[in-house]
């Protein structure tokens, strides 16, 4: 059961978007949220900062 490997540099540059956007006070890409939330790479504070964004 092989399936497409993810690479740690894919997980890497969601999180950078998903920081980025929120810097920028923007609603981070969803499928990015979700592309880490299904990785359980979504730390509790991109959890946080993506909170914040109103």
């Amino acid at each position: 059961m092989h399936h497409h490997s993810t690479t740690t540099d894919e997980i890497h540059a969601a999180q950078i978007r998903v920081r980025m956007a929120c810097c920028c006070r923007e609603q981070p890409h969803p499928a990015d949220v979700e592309f880490l939330k299904a990785h359980g790479a979504l730390t509790d504070e991109l959890a946080e900062m993506i909170s914040f964004v109103p």
